[in-house]
């Protein structure tokens, strides 16, 4: 699915009013907020480049290993979090996001497979 400009001035808008309204309020996190904005489009620009290498792998462990990697990233930054730390909590965060993450993928698969084809005629990939 191809971004218009009115999903990004969708978007857009809703951060202005959030800032406009911290302004008005002299909640004094204008700067935080605008911030915190710019990492969230440079960091999910990122991930949209990410995505759409992993994607173009041609091979299914291709794709599993990578997933198996990241969620591995992803345990490990969920450990890190913790205050209280415990034998096992790597291993504990790991079950946790993988778990997570396979159910996710398991409705997104159920809900989208019944319109597959729908959606490939609607998304153009690139060559």
């Amino acid at each position: 699915m191809i971004l218009i400009y009115g999903d990004i001035a969708l978007a857009s808008s809703l951060i202005f009013i959030v800032l406009i309204v911290s302004w008005r309020l002299r909640l004094h996190l204008t700067k935080i907020l605008l911030t915190a904005a710019i990492r969230t489009v440079v960091q999910l620009s990122f991930i949209g480049l990410i995505l759409a290498w992993i994607f173009a792998r041609k091979q299914w462990y291709e794709v599993l290993l990578i997933l198996t990697i990241m969620t591995l990233i992803a345990g490990s930054a969920a450990k890190n979090r913790v205050k209280r730390r415990y034998k096992g909590l790597l291993t504990d965060t790991f079950l946790a996001v993988s778990t997570s993450a396979t159910l996710v993928t398991a409705i997104a698969v159920m809900v989208t497979l019944p319109n597959l084809r729908h959606l490939i005629n609607r998304i153009k990939l690139p060559d």
